[in-house]
């Protein structure tokens, strides 16, 4: 279980506490946590009188501190949720509430950004105050983690359907959130998510992606990977370079671990790439088809043209060009 999982979970069970500050970069385990506070804690009828929600660029901290010390109308609680905490400047007036606050108000800062550790505000807060450090997944576990979800909202989701998943999204997750939602809008009956429905309900094709392109590279299938290459292009004028050398430098640099640590079990080799077991075939063909000095090689090809699509040596070749001259170089490397 992920720890704002926990933290949601004591929340409606009741088990709370007078002061949450949720900090950190990762805003979708803020705002769950205070989603759970805003339902949990009172009934909805009660929510016009006993729940105020506020913004950090509409309040100071006096005017917070009046807030918190006003009773209950209806219920045993009233909750306060600010918003965009990290907007409001000054919290002096706020430090002797964190030492004694109402035992009648749950107040839960989102604070949504990184904390200077060595100020007062920050040393105050979280002596008197349940602190949540809202830290990103780390890319790597970002698979993992939609198949947690899914299992929490009822679904099954195939490896390679969480996989697209991620290549379409990147490190998201209050959008990939909302893509599963909109699936699960109109899967009906069926709890399994598989390459068809992400094709057919966010729209990235299961044949033509970067997890496929990583495929048919390994196979050194030139046509398909300029197919593929020209199609995710098509798709996205945009963004397909990056978003396809980014996924590329990212399964080289997985395939560059797997030579140097030489894991021998697959469940050893799975942990080390970060990846389903499901997929750690696919990592060794890859292997074979690009020993240590080539995917060096290729790793160092990827940083060269990334800095081409960004203007460095290069003014006129577009990035769909650089994007079909960077996967022909590395299947004759």
């Amino acid at each position: 279980m992920y720890a704002y999982q926990s933290v949601i979970d004591a929340v409606t069970q009741k088990k709370i506490h007078p002061i949450y500050f949720l900090c950190g970069t990762e805003t979708f385990f803020i705002d769950a946590i205070a989603d759970a506070i805003e339902n949990n804690i009172i009934s909805e009828s009660s929510k016009g009188f006993d729940l105020s929600i506020v913004y950090g660029r509409d309040i100071n901290a006096n005017q917070l501190r009046d807030i918190c010390m006003r009773y209950p109308m209806l219920e045993p609680y009233q909750i306060i949720v600010v918003k965009e905490a990290q907007l409001i400047k000054e919290w002096d007036a706020m430090y002797s509430y964190f030492e004694s606050p109402m035992p009648t108000t749950i107040l839960a800062l989102c604070y949504k950004n990184t904390i200077d550790k060595r100020t007062s505000f920050y040393k105050k807060i979280t002596q008197h105050t349940f602190v949540f450090n809202a830290d990103p997944i780390k890319d790597y576990e970002l698979t993992k983690w939609i198949t947690y979800y899914c299992e929490g909202i009822g679904l099954h989701i195939d490896p390679a359907a969480a996989v697209l998943i991620v290549e379409h999204i990147g490190n998201n997750l209050s959008a990939m959130v909302n893509e599963l939602s909109k699936i699960q809008l109109n899967m009906g009956d069926n709890k399994k998510i598989t390459a068809t429905e992400i094709e057919r309900f966010i729209g990235v094709s299961k044949e033509y992606n970067a997890f496929e392109l990583q495929k048919a590279l390994s196979k050194r299938d030139a046509v398909k990977c300029i197919k593929i290459a020209e199609i995710m292009s098509a798709h996205d004028k945009n963004a397909a370079f990056f978003t396809t050398t980014n996924s590329l430098f990212s399964y080289f640099t997985k395939l560059y671990s797997l030579h140097v640590h030489k894991p021998s079990e697959k469940n050893s080799i799975a942990n080390l790439l970060g990846v389903n077991p499901f997929f750690v075939d696919d990592y060794l063909i890859a292997a074979r088809a690009f020993p240590l000095h080539k995917t060096e090689r290729i790793l160092q090809m990827i940083n060269k043209y990334d800095l081409k699509a960004k203007g460095v040596n290069n003014h006129s070749t577009t990035q769909n060009e650089l994007l079909k001259e960077l996967i022909i170089k590395i299947l004759i490397i």
